[in-house]
Protein backbone atom coordinates (compact mmCIF):
# COMPACT_ATOMS: atom_id res chain seq x y z
CA UNK A 1 0.00 0.00 0.00
CA UNK A 2 3.00 2.50 0.89
CA UNK A 3 4.61 2.53 -1.60
CA UNK A 4 1.84 2.45 -4.40
CA UNK A 5 2.11 5.56 -7.05
CA UNK A 6 -0.98 5.02 -8.70
CA UNK A 7 -3.80 6.64 -6.71
CA UNK A 8 -5.07 9.88 -8.70
CA UNK A 9 -5.29 13.14 -8.06
CA UNK A 10 -9.09 12.56 -7.05
CA UNK A 11 -8.06 10.93 -4.19
CA UNK A 12 -5.50 13.10 -2.96
CA UNK A 13 -8.01 15.64 -3.35
CA UNK A 14 -10.94 14.44 -1.13
CA UNK A 15 -8.62 13.11 1.89
CA UNK A 16 -7.40 16.78 1.90
CA UNK A 17 -10.85 18.36 1.25
CA UNK A 18 -11.75 16.52 5.11
CA UNK A 19 -12.31 18.78 8.42
CA UNK A 20 -8.71 18.88 9.39
CA UNK A 21 -8.33 18.74 13.28
CA UNK A 22 -5.87 19.02 15.65
CA UNK A 23 -4.46 15.83 15.10
CA UNK A 24 -4.63 15.74 10.99
CA UNK A 25 -3.04 19.25 11.03
CA UNK A 26 -0.22 18.04 13.56
CA UNK A 27 0.13 14.70 11.30
CA UNK A 28 0.96 17.19 8.21
CA UNK A 29 3.27 19.75 10.11
CA UNK A 30 5.63 16.28 11.11
CA UNK A 31 5.05 14.55 7.21
CA UNK A 32 6.02 17.77 5.71
CA UNK A 33 9.77 17.72 7.50
CA UNK A 34 10.12 14.23 7.00
CA UNK A 35 9.34 14.60 3.98
CA UNK A 36 11.64 17.98 3.19
CA UNK A 37 14.43 16.54 5.40
CA UNK A 38 14.57 13.09 3.70
CA UNK A 39 13.08 13.39 0.33
CA UNK A 40 10.20 11.16 -0.77
CA UNK A 41 11.54 7.92 -1.57
CA UNK A 42 13.24 7.52 1.67
CA UNK A 43 10.32 8.76 4.01
CA UNK A 44 8.00 5.88 5.24
CA UNK A 45 4.61 5.72 6.59
CA UNK A 46 6.28 3.77 9.30
CA UNK A 47 8.84 6.80 9.99
CA UNK A 48 6.10 9.24 9.74
CA UNK A 49 3.77 6.95 12.73
CA UNK A 50 6.66 7.13 15.03
CA UNK A 51 7.45 10.75 14.31
CA UNK A 52 4.39 12.33 14.85
CA UNK A 53 2.64 9.56 17.10
CA UNK A 54 -0.42 9.11 15.09
CA UNK A 55 -0.82 5.54 14.05
CA UNK A 56 -0.81 4.15 10.80
CA UNK A 57 -4.25 2.87 10.89
CA UNK A 58 -5.42 6.75 11.58
CA UNK A 59 -2.75 7.57 8.82
CA UNK A 60 -4.59 5.61 6.16
CA UNK A 61 -8.30 6.60 7.63
CA UNK A 62 -7.40 9.77 5.92
CA UNK A 63 -4.55 8.67 3.37
CA UNK A 64 -4.96 5.92 0.78
CA UNK A 65 -1.08 5.57 0.65
CA UNK A 66 2.04 8.06 0.61
CA UNK A 67 1.80 9.84 -2.20
CA UNK A 68 -1.78 10.92 -1.22
CA UNK A 69 0.05 12.15 2.44
CA UNK A 70 2.69 13.86 0.16
CA UNK A 71 0.51 15.73 -1.70
CA UNK A 72 -1.94 17.35 1.52
CA UNK A 73 1.03 17.65 3.21
CA UNK A 74 2.60 20.14 0.19
CA UNK A 75 -0.59 21.39 -0.46
CA UNK A 76 -0.84 22.28 3.17
CA UNK A 77 2.41 24.53 2.80
CA UNK A 78 0.80 27.09 -0.05
CA UNK A 79 -2.94 27.28 2.45
CA UNK A 80 -1.14 28.39 4.61
CA UNK A 81 0.93 31.26 3.16
CA UNK A 82 -2.41 31.94 1.04
CA UNK A 83 -4.51 32.62 4.51
CA UNK A 84 -1.94 34.69 5.86
CA UNK A 85 -1.62 36.87 2.98
CA UNK A 86 -5.67 36.94 2.72
CA UNK A 87 -5.51 38.46 6.36
CA UNK A 88 -3.09 40.81 5.75
CA UNK A 89 -4.85 42.26 2.74
CA UNK A 90 -8.34 42.34 4.92
CA UNK A 91 -6.31 44.24 7.97
CA UNK A 92 -6.66 47.21 5.74
CA UNK A 93 -2.83 48.11 6.35
CA UNK A 94 -1.41 51.20 4.37
CA UNK A 95 0.00 50.01 1.07
CA UNK A 96 3.63 50.02 2.13
CA UNK A 97 2.72 48.24 5.41
CA UNK A 98 1.13 45.76 3.69
CA UNK A 99 4.01 45.42 1.04
CA UNK A 100 6.10 44.87 4.33
CA UNK A 101 3.81 41.89 5.80
CA UNK A 102 4.09 40.39 2.52
CA UNK A 103 7.37 40.16 2.42
CA UNK A 104 7.51 38.70 6.41
CA UNK A 105 5.11 35.99 4.92
CA UNK A 106 7.26 35.16 2.00
CA UNK A 107 10.43 34.89 4.89
CA UNK A 108 8.75 33.43 7.14
CA UNK A 109 7.07 31.17 4.71
CA UNK A 110 11.08 29.98 3.50
CA UNK A 111 12.30 29.96 6.93
CA UNK A 112 9.90 27.91 8.85
CA UNK A 113 9.41 25.02 5.94
CA UNK A 114 6.71 26.90 3.72
CA UNK A 115 7.28 28.13 0.21
CA UNK A 116 11.04 27.49 -0.19
CA UNK A 117 10.51 23.81 0.81
CA UNK A 118 7.71 23.16 -1.53
CA UNK A 119 10.00 23.96 -4.16
CA UNK A 120 12.50 21.82 -2.97
CA UNK A 121 10.24 19.07 -2.42
CA UNK A 122 8.49 19.42 -5.73
CA UNK A 123 12.31 19.47 -7.45
CA UNK A 124 12.57 15.92 -5.64
CA UNK A 125 9.47 14.19 -6.85
CA UNK A 126 9.24 15.70 -10.53
CA UNK A 127 10.67 11.99 -11.47
CA UNK A 128 8.16 10.41 -9.79
CA UNK A 129 5.24 12.68 -9.99
CA UNK A 130 5.92 15.09 -12.64
CA UNK A 131 2.21 16.24 -13.20
CA UNK A 132 1.89 17.37 -9.66
CA UNK A 133 5.80 18.88 -9.52
CA UNK A 134 4.77 20.71 -12.56
CA UNK A 135 1.73 22.23 -10.80
CA UNK A 136 3.10 22.60 -7.02
CA UNK A 137 5.58 25.38 -8.97
CA UNK A 138 2.93 26.75 -11.08
CA UNK A 139 1.04 27.15 -8.00
CA UNK A 140 3.74 29.00 -6.20
CA UNK A 141 3.65 31.52 -8.98
CA UNK A 142 0.16 32.01 -8.80
CA UNK A 143 0.65 32.97 -5.23
CA UNK A 144 2.79 35.68 -5.98
CA UNK A 145 -0.42 37.48 -7.72
CA UNK A 146 -1.37 39.27 -4.76
CA UNK A 147 2.43 40.78 -4.83
CA UNK A 148 1.56 42.06 -8.45
CA UNK A 149 -1.54 43.47 -7.77
CA UNK A 150 -0.24 45.81 -4.85
CA UNK A 151 2.72 47.01 -6.73
CA UNK A 152 0.45 47.84 -9.37
CA UNK A 153 -1.35 49.82 -6.63
CA UNK A 154 1.16 51.49 -5.36
CA UNK A 155 2.30 52.50 -8.71
CA UNK A 156 -0.81 53.88 -9.57
CA UNK A 157 -1.17 56.26 -6.45
CA UNK A 158 2.13 57.56 -7.22
CA UNK A 159 0.77 58.22 -11.03
CA UNK A 160 2.52 55.20 -12.47
CA UNK A 161 -0.17 53.29 -14.56
CA UNK A 162 1.09 49.98 -15.61
CA UNK A 163 0.71 46.20 -15.37
CA UNK A 164 3.43 44.25 -12.97
CA UNK A 165 4.98 41.22 -14.50
CA UNK A 166 5.21 37.87 -12.69
CA UNK A 167 9.18 37.92 -12.65
CA UNK A 168 9.34 41.12 -10.58
CA UNK A 169 6.92 40.00 -8.34
CA UNK A 170 9.31 36.95 -8.17
CA UNK A 171 12.07 39.16 -7.36
CA UNK A 172 10.62 40.98 -4.53
CA UNK A 173 9.97 37.09 -3.79
CA UNK A 174 13.67 35.77 -3.91
CA UNK A 175 14.90 39.24 -1.92
CA UNK A 176 12.59 38.65 0.79
CA UNK A 177 13.00 34.36 1.13
CA UNK A 178 17.22 35.65 1.42
CA UNK A 179 16.91 32.80 -0.05
CA UNK A 180 21.17 32.78 -1.51
CA UNK A 181 21.65 33.55 2.34
CA UNK A 182 19.47 30.55 3.79
CA UNK A 183 20.87 28.26 0.97
CA UNK A 184 24.88 29.13 2.06
CA UNK A 185 23.96 28.00 5.45
CA UNK A 186 23.75 31.66 7.38
CA UNK A 187 22.35 31.72 10.75
CA UNK A 188 18.45 32.27 10.21
CA UNK A 189 17.37 36.03 11.59
CA UNK A 190 14.99 35.99 14.71
CA UNK A 191 11.52 37.62 14.76
CA UNK A 192 13.03 41.04 15.18
CA UNK A 193 15.54 40.89 12.55
CA UNK A 194 12.74 39.21 9.99
CA UNK A 195 10.54 42.65 10.32
CA UNK A 196 13.49 44.56 9.84
CA UNK A 197 14.23 42.36 6.25
CA UNK A 198 10.77 42.70 5.43
CA UNK A 199 10.37 46.41 5.46
CA UNK A 200 14.05 47.10 3.92
CA UNK A 201 12.58 44.93 1.10
CA UNK A 202 9.13 46.63 0.75
CA UNK A 203 11.11 50.05 0.85
CA UNK A 204 13.35 48.71 -2.25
Amino acid sequence: MEGSLTSGGHAARKASARPQSARVQHLLAVAREQFVGGGFEAVSIDSIARASGVSKETIYRYYPDKEALFRAAAEELGGEFSATVERLHLSQASPGEELAGLSRAILDSAIDGGLLSAVWVSIGVARIMPEFARNLQSGQSDRLEPVCRLLEEIAAARGMEAAVPLDLASDFGSLSAESPALLMGFTSPGPAQRDVIAHRVAGL
